[in-house]
C-alpha cells in the first residue's frame, strides 16, 4: 500500500469525507511536508482503495452544486489501515539519500566548491525553518506532534551541518 493510500485511509477512519475534504485536512495538517500526497494523488488513492474493498463511496447531495462522492473505510481498511501503520511505525526514519550520496563524494571536489554548496542546504535549511507554519491549534495531538518532530529534525540537522562546515573549511586536507 502506498504512503498517499494509507493517509487518506488514516483520514476516513476518522470520520467520512468527500475528496476535497480530504485535501483540505492535508493541508491544514501539512501533510506534504512528509507524505507528498498531492491532490490527484488523492484521487488516485480513493480509486485504488475502492477497488481493493478498503473504502466504499456513495452519493450524497450537495448544496452548492452535483451530488458527491463520500468515501467511507471498511473494516478491511481498517485492518489494513492498522497493519500498514504498524509496519511504518517499526521503520527506521529513512535516510536522505542524495544529500548522504554528495556528502561520500565530496573528497572529489574542489574545496570552495563543496563549502559553498553546503552553505546553500544551510541556507535552504534556514528558509525551510523560518517560514510561517500553519496554525495547529485543533488539530489532532498527533498532527501536532510530527510537525514538533519535522521541526526538531530540521533544527538538528542545520547544528549538525552548521559544525561540518566549520570543520571542513578549517581543516580541508581531511574532507
Amino acid at each position: 500500500m502506498t504512503n498517499a493510500e494509507l493517509v487518506v485511509l488514516g483520514l476516513l477512519a476518522e470520520q467520512d469525507r468527500y475528496a476535497y475534504e480530504i485535501e483540505e485536512e492535508i493541508k491544514t495538517r501539512s501533510v506534504r511536508a512528509w507524505a507528498r500526497v498531492g491532490f490527484s494523488s488523492i484521487y488516485h488513492a480513493l480509486g485504488a482503495l475502492e477497488r481493493k474493498g478498503l473504502v466504499m463511496a456513495r452519493k450524497a447531495d450537495s448544496p452548492l452544486g452535483p451530488d458527491r462522492k463520500v468515501f467511507a473505510i471498511t473494516d478491511e481498511g481498517r485492518l489494513q489501515l492498522r497493519a500498514g501503520s504498524l509496519s511504518r511505525l517499526a521503520e527506521r526514519l529513512p535516510l536522505p539519500s542524495s544529500f548522504y550520496v554528495g556528502l561520500s563524494l565530496i573528497p572529489h571536489l574542489e574545496h570552495g566548491a563543496a563549502i559553498e554548496a553546503l552553505r546553500r542546504h544551510a541556507e535552504q535549511l534556514a528558509t525551510r525553518r523560518e517560514e510561517p507554519a500553519t496554525t495547529l491549534g485543533d488539530a489532532p495531538l498527533i498532527a501536532r506532534a510530527m510537525r514538533e518532530l519535522g521541526e526538531r529534525l530540521a533544527q538538528a540537522e542545520a547544528a549538525w551541518l552548521d559544525r561540518f562546515i566549520e570543520q571542513v573549511t578549517k581543516a580541508p586536507e581531511e574532507s
